[in-house]
């Protein structure tokens, strides 16, 4: 609360633009929680959650997103202040009980070209016989191009649900981590964000159980779009706390 009321504290992006034009701030993304326990009795112990019990359910996941938008000033100067782009599940963190090296991997090679905002599905699954404890997917290239990480799941009426996925700032390459992916096919999207040379490589690596691993330490972009006179335009915007980032052409 006290960051909160404290603007020093703030990630603020700010920028000049047409008066009167339509700014758009969002973030959409996938929220893991816990993984669910079965209470016994009404009441979870404290040996049960220090000792993972057997009765731990999955984890549940929902798709969150942060949107707003702002009207530019006549003056043509825009504030907005935010929460920082990256989240911090997205620091460095422990994900417990997986073996050091994959069991299963999977390549895929691209040369197909796409436009910005076009994109290439490839399919994957997660079998009945996969004693899978984690899924990792990466897109690398060797360019400072801007390709984003898109992964779905296949639900059984045929609807894509959303999985975590990565938007790095251009020429980071991608990678995400699934914990507990369940059985079932997937959907892995590589979107052009920004990209003039098609060629990547995609790889899915799938982990059995085993020891603790240590992961992330990715960063995570806001998307600023400018609406007017019927044209639009996107860019990714990174912001920490306490910083102030200032967009220079933020309108088409």
């Amino acid at each position: 609360m006290e960051n909160a009321a404290d603007a020093s504290k703030h990630s603020v992006i700010a920028g000049s633009a047409p008066p009167g034009a339509q700014l758009r701030l969002r973030k959409a993304f996938v929220t893991e929680t816990s993984p669910v326990r079965t209470m016994s009795n009404g009441v979870v112990t404290l040996d049960e959650v220090e000792n993972e019990p057997a009765n731990q359910g999955p984890i549940i996941r929902f798709q969150d997103v942060l949107d707003t938008w702002m009207k530019v000033p006549p003056s043509g100067n825009f504030e907005y202040h935010a929460n920082p782009s990256t989240r911090p599940i997205m620091a460095e963190h422990r994900i417990r009980g997986v073996a050091d090296s994959p069991y299963r991997t999977q390549t895929w090679e691209n040369s197909e070209s796409t436009l910005p905002r076009e994109h290439i599905d490839k399919e994957f699954s997660i079998t009945g016989s996969d004693t899978a404890r984690l899924l990792k997917v990466s897109v690398d290239w060797a360019t400072p191009d801007d390709y984003d990480l898109e992964i779905y799941y296949k639900q059984p009426d045929g609807t894509l649900k959303s999985m975590p996925g990565s938007g790095g700032p251009p020429g980071a390459k991608e990678v995400a981590f699934i914990e507990d992916p369940p059985v079932g096919d997937y959907i892995l999207r590589v979107a052009n964000f920004a990209a003039a040379n098609p060629s990547w490589t995609m790889r899915s690596k799938v982990f059995a159980p085993g020891p603790d691993i240590v992961v992330g330490g990715g960063k995570e972009a806001w998307k600023l779009t400018c609406h007017k006179a019927g044209r639009t335009k996107t860019q990714k915007v990174y912001v920490d706390r306490a910083q102030r980032v200032n967009v220079s052409n933020a309108c088409p």
